[in-house]
C-alpha cells in the first residue's frame, strides 16, 4: 500500500548500525499470577540476545498481593528492570507513568497477558529500521483459551484483539481501520509517546478511553496509535510481528460479549468527537428502525447488534452533551 508522508515531524534513525533502545512497557492490575509469569518468561526468551532494552512493569494499584510474587521480587533486583506502582486507575493512566518512566527511543506496550513470539523484539527492530517513516505499529495477534471456544463468538473475535493478516499495511490517514495498530504489542516511537503524553496531560482528553478496573471502555490504544499521524508519520500492521493473547473463557461468554460490544461502540464515537470528527446527535426514529432491523437475526446476534446500536446513539449524543 503506498503511503502519502507529510514531512513535518519525520522521524529516522540514519545510522544503520545505530540499534535504538527498546522500552518494554507492562501494564497490570491484579493479573493472574501463572498467566503473568508466562508472559515474563516468553519476553525473557524474546530478549535473549537484545542488549540494548529495558522492562518496565506498571502495576495499576494491584490488591491481589502483587509485590508478593516471586517472580516480581526478582525482576525487581535486575539492572534493567523495574516495578512500579501507579495509584490512578485505569490502563491510560498506566500507560502515561510508563511513557514518563521509560528512556527508550521504542516503546513497547505487552499486555499482561500477551505471549510475544522469539523473535518479536528483533523485528521490531526490523521493521523501525526499515520503514523510519512508521511512528506506531503492531502485528498479529492469536487468541487462545485453555477451555475450547464456542464456535458461534468466532465473528466477534476482531473485538477481543484476535488479528490474522499476511503483508504489511501503513497509512497517514487517521482512523484507516485497516492498518490501524492494536494495543497488545503496539510498539511507538518516542516522538510520537511524548506527543501522546502532552496531548493528554495539556487537558485535550476529557476521559479516559480505556479500561478502568471493570470498565469496559477502549480507544486509548487507537488514540495513541493516531498521534503518529498527527506528526507527519505513518501508522502500519506488519504480519511478520506476532504474539498471542491468552484469554479466559469469561470472555467468550454472551453477556460480556455484549457489554464488550457497547462500550467499543460508546468508546469510539467519544474517540471522533475528541479527534475533531463532527457527531450529529442520532434522531430518534432512524435509532428505531435500526433496532428494529436486528429482531431479524438470532437472538445473540440481535442482541449484539442492537448493543452496537446503542452504544453509538449513546456516545454521541454523550460527547454533544457532556464533553464538547
Amino acid at each position: 500500500m503506498p503511503l502519502k508522508i507529510h514531512l513535518k515531524g519525520y522521524w529516522k534513525f540514519t545510522t544503520k548500525n545505530f540499534m535504538p533502545k527498546i522500552s518494554i512497557i507492562i501494564c497490570t492490575y491484579n493479573p493472574d499470577f501463572v498467566v503473568f509469569s508466562n508472559c515474563i518468561r516468553y519476553i525473557d526468551n524474546a530478549t535473549n540476545h537484545l542488549e540494548n532494552f529495558e522492562i518496565i512493569i506498571i502495576d495499576n494499584h494491584s490488591n491481589n498481593d502483587f509485590h508478593e510474587f516471586d517472580f516480581i521480587k526478582e525482576i525487581k533486583e535486575r539492572i534493567n528492570s523495574k516495578v512500579i506502582t501507579e495509584p490512578k486507575p485505569g490502563l491510560t493512566a498506566a500507560r502515561l507513568r510508563g511513557i514518563k518512566e521509560s528512556k527508550g527511543d521504542l516503546l513497547v506496550f505487552v499486555d499482561d497477558d500477551n505471549l510475544v513470539a522469539p523473535d518479536f523484539f528483533e523485528k521490531v527492530h526490523k521493521i523501525n529500521l526499515q520503514y523510519p517513516w512508521i511512528g506506531s505499529f503492531s502485528g498479529c495477534v492469536s487468541i487462545i483459551c485453555n477451555k475450547p471456544i464456542p464456535e458461534w463468538t468466532r465473528k466477534y473475535w476482531g473485538m477481543l484483539v484476535h488479528r490474522e493478516f499476511s503483508g504489511n499495511f501503513w497509512t497517514n490517514v487517521h482512523f484507516d481501520q485497516q492498518c490501524m495498530p492494536c494495543g497488545a504489542g503496539m510498539v511507538v516511537t518516542r516522538p510520537v509517546a511524548d506527543y501522546y503524553l502532552n496531548l493528554v496531560e495539556s487537558g485535550q482528553r476529557k476521559i479516559q478511553l480505556d479500561r478502568v478496573e471493570k470498565q469496559l471502555l477502549s480507544g486509548g490504544d487507537n488514540d495513541l496509535a493516531m498521534c503518529a499521524c498527527d506528526l507527519g508519520l505513518g501508522m502500519g500492521l506488519f504480519s511478520e510481528l506476532k504474539l498471542e493473547h491468552l484469554l479466559s473463557e469469561n470472555r467468550f461468554e454472551f453477556t460480556y460479549l455484549k457489554n464488550l460490544t457497547f462500550n467499543i461502540y460508546f468508546s469510539a464515537e467519544l474517540l471522533k468527537g475528541m479527534r475533531g470528527v463532527m457527531l450529529k446527535n442520532g434522531k430518534i426514529l432512524k435509532y428505531y428502525l435500526k433496532l428494529l432491523n436486528t429482531f431479524f437475526l438470532n437472538y445473540k446476534d440481535g442482541a449484539i447488534q442492537r448493543a452496537s446500536i446503542r452504544g453509538s446513539f449513546k456516545g454521541i449524543n454523550y460527547y454533544n452533551n457532556k464533553l464538547l
